[in-house]
């Protein structure tokens, strides 16, 4: 990072890595090392919600990160248990809380179109993934806006998904 933000004059790194959040010691040491060789640049990855945790927040703000991009998928608990996503809405809803405390974007993938999700499931989604409250979603209280970016389904071929639409 160093080598691109002094001689390259680089000034925004995106790490296509899709767990580079996994390990949270392993992001406490990458902030360290970041730190002590004065290698601080903004960078945006890509995560899960349920990986935001205090600790790792605080290393990515450390470390100079301004994007997290985490496949949230749906705000809508139904159709996350449905996809079998292990992931639960609340995890969703702290993850965006503790990255805007720290000054970090809260980015959200979001995919429409799974079996069985309805309107109700879809302000469900809008409201997790903006923060503003919905008829649909009474536990959200603040109007934070992420950056969400909504695909349509597609079941991929040989999955059980593909099997359910086929």
């Amino acid at each position: 990072m160093k080598l691109l933000k002094i001689d390259a004059e680089v000034e925004h790194v995106w790490f296509g890595d899709d767990v580079f959040a996994l390990n949270q010691h392993w992001v406490k040491e990458f902030a360290e090392e970041v730190m002590k060789r004065n290698a601080t640049l903004p960078f945006k990855i890509q995560s899960r919600a349920d990986l935001m945790s205090e600790q790792t927040v605080q290393s990515l703000k450390a470390a100079g990160c301004s994007e997290v991009w985490m496949g949230v998928e749906s705000g809508s608990q139904a159709v996350l248990k449905a996809m079998d996503k292990g992931l639960n809405v609340s995890s969703v809803i702290a993850a965006r809380r503790r990255l805007k405390e720290a000054g970090i974007r809260a980015c959200h993938f979001l995919q429409f179109g799974y079996p069985g999700e309805a309107w109700t499931e879809l302000q469900e989604t809008i409201a997790v993934s903006t923060g503003v409250q919905t008829w649909a979603n009474s536990e959200l209280k603040e109007g934070w806006l992420s950056s969400p970016t909504a695909t349509l389904l597609v079941p991929l071929f040989a999955t059980s998904m593909f099997a359910q639409e086929v």
